[in-house]
This record gives structure tokens, sequence and C-alpha cells, in this order.
């Protein structure tokens, strides 16, 4: 049956109680902190973190922890040694934290993996994510990034997810930055190990495409790789799509309806094995500062289950991805060309672009490759 704990899409469920003995005596004990628990940036850059200390590191322990402990928790600095704050807003309580740690003379970091801490990105954002620029969605956008830049203000180091991103922050705050990158948590690699071993063939006559929304604010995303989609599919009746997620569907799609299913949003479990079913990730993004900044998390989740990725060619993207070798990059609207591309190619060499994938993510995005970066991260002045 193996270990039922690796089967739970929301293992940081846990009392308080529980989640303060993680932070062991004799070791450097980072809090990692977030306003509540969720599947995206809280696990990516908390409970990942934390487990990654906690099963490799011999010198460091973590944790983490939500603003509704503070009701039962007086002082985390008299637990913890280092507090990283990920996308915290500023507000009263934030700063009685902040004070403790000052006091006690423990560092701060703020954990930044969007383009959201200065308020001068707000537009940029909102029209990424295709919200109003106007009335109340936009106050709330300004009042967001102002409050999240200020939490990084009083911060005393900034830790990032990506190089852009570590660029930009650079640009407008004079304190040190360190970069640590998305990965795998063991929970996704043992469902991923498993799914892998039961996916079926890889068959150019009957491809399956796969497109994977975390939200509807990727609806801009999308739009610009449907298009492409609707031709493939058209010209090869054998070939299917995946999709899941918030997507609206173009009304165009209705010529490919047989050829195409919809999936609900998922846990990050159902995720990896739905992402196992398909021969192709496709990951198209607008090219801005805010797409930029976004991380290569959807390769190396596909990646580890085996499939391969055709993606938008942002900076970190084109990092990761070497052009026929582990991957496809699409620069700038060539998405028909390259979709062509991507549909000529014979088993064997699917197959040896997945394996490339596969060990580009074993290579760079596990717990075990990153600890150390994360220990080195953590001691930045």
């Amino acid at each position: 049956m193996g270990d039922t704990r690796l089967r739970n899409p929301t293992p940081w469920d846990a009392p308080l109680a529980t989640r303060l003995q993680l932070l062991k005596p004799g070791t450097t004990r980072v809090a990692y902190f977030s306003e509540l628990p969720d599947q995206a940036s809280f696990r990516y850059r908390c409970y990942n973190m934390a487990q990654a200390l906690n099963a490799l590191s011999t010198t460091h322990s973590g944790s983490y922890f939500f603003l509704a402990d503070l009701k039962a928790l007086y002082n985390l600095a008299d637990h913890a040694d280092i507090l990283v704050l990920s996308r915290v807003r500023y507000d009263g309580n934030v700063h009685r934290l902040l004070d403790q740690f000052a006091q006690a003379g423990k560092p701060v970091y703020s954990d930044i993996d969007d383009l959201i801490f200065s308020p001068r990105y707000a537009g940029l954002v909102a029209r990424s994510l295709d919200h109003p620029t106007e009335g109340k969605v936009i106050d709330s956008w300004f009042a967001f990034l102002s409050r999240v830049g200020e939490t990084l203000r009083l911060s005393d180091g900034v830790l990032v997810s990506t190089q852009h991103l570590a660029s930009l922050v650079r640009a407008e705050y004079d304190k040190p930055i360190a970069v640590i990158p998305n990965f795998l948590n063991e929970e996704q690699r043992h469902v991923s190990h498993a799914a892998k071993e039961n996916r079926g063939e890889y068959g150019p006559e009957t491809m399956t495409l796969g497109y994977f929304s975390g939200s509807s604010s990727h609806s801009l995303d999308f739009a610009i790789v449907a298009p492409a989609l609707r031709t493939v599919l058209l010209k090869n009746p054998g070939f299917r799509l995946l999709l899941a997620g918030h997507i609206d569907i173009p009304a165009e799609f209705q010529e490919i309806s047989s050829q195409f299913s919809l999936l609900p949003y998922m846990d990050i479990l159902s995720l990896q094995e739905a992402i196992s079913r398909v021969d192709l990730n496709v990951v198209a993004l607008q090219e801005n500062d805010f797409t930029y900044c976004k991380s290569e998390l959807k390769f190396f989740e596909a990646a580890i289950v085996g499939t391969p990725t055709i993606a938008t060619a942002t900076p970190v993207f084109s990092s990761v991805i070497t052009h026929g070798v582990n991957g496809l990059l699409v620069e700038g609207a060539n998405w028909i060309d390259v979709l062509k591309e991507a549909t000529q190619l014979g088993q064997n060499a699917w197959k040896k672009m997945a394996r490339a994938a596969e060990k580009t993510a074993e290579a760079h995005y596990t717990p075990r490759v990153l600890s150390p970066a994360i220990e080195q991260a953590l001691a930045i002045k």
C-alpha cells in the first residue's frame, strides 16, 4: 500500500503544537509564515522548504505558521531563529511579529514568488490577469502590492523564486537577495513516480496535448495558444486535448468538441496523475515582466511524470529547456510551427525528450538538490 501520508494532498494540515515540534533545539530553526495555507505559493515557498530542511539538513529545521496562529502564539521569536514571510501583507499583527524578531536580534526575510512587491506594477498585474484597471479592482491591487511591499521594506533580506524577479526587486530595494527555485515535494514525487510507471505508450497518430491552468487568471495566456491548438486538432482527427482548471473555452472549439475534454481544478496529487496522461504539456504565456517572473514549475511537474513541455520562451523556460532536447520553446507567436514540429516527433524521439526532461527535473528540482541552496540563502546578509 505504501506510506498513506504520501497520498495526502494537504499534508500541512496539523495542529499548532505539532508544527512547533518541527523546530528542533540545537538547529537553526526557520519559521515560514503565510497568511493562509494553500496549494500554490504557501506549498512551494513554505511547506516544501520546511520539508526539505527537516528531511535533509543537519543544521536547520523548519516549520510553517499562519496569521490565525498568532492568537495562540504569544511570541514566535521564542521558538524560531529566522522568520520567512511569504507573500505577507503588512498590518498590525505582522508589525508586532517583525518587532519580536528584531528585539531578539533575529533576521526576517520576505519571500516573493510573483511581481507583487511594489504598487508600480499594479496596472501590469491587473492587465496580465485580465482584471479591470479601474474602480475597486485596481484599488485592491494597489493595496495588495503596497502592503506586501511594506512587509518587504521592513525585512532584512529577500528570497525570490527566479532570477528575473530578483533583478526587479534589486532595482527597487537595497537589500540582500537570494534565489531559491520552486521544487517538488516528496508527496508529488511519490505519486509522480507511480503515475509515470502506469502511463501508456506515446503514439504520433494519437497524441494527447495537455493545458493545465491553475486558475481563471490564465485566460489571456490560453488565448495565445488556443487558435494553434484548434488548427492542430482539426488537421489531426486522432489527436486529443486535455484541459484542466478554470478555462474559458473559445466558441471556435465547438468544431473540435469531440477531441477535447475538461477536467476541474484538482489537488496537487491528482494533477500529477492527470499530467501523466498527456504526451505534451502546453505552457503559453504573455511576454512581459509579470510573466517573466513566473517560475518553471509547469516544466518540472510535467517532466517528473515523463511528459515534455512546449513553452513560451520566457527567461526562466529558456534557461531550463533546450529546444528539441528536453522540451520545445516557442518564440513570439510561432505556436503553430512549433506545435507542428512536436506532432511530427516519432516515438523514439519523444521518449528521448521525455527522459531528458525527467533527468532535468531530478537534477535541479528536488528537495535533495535544493536543501543546501535553502541553507545558503538563509544566511544572506
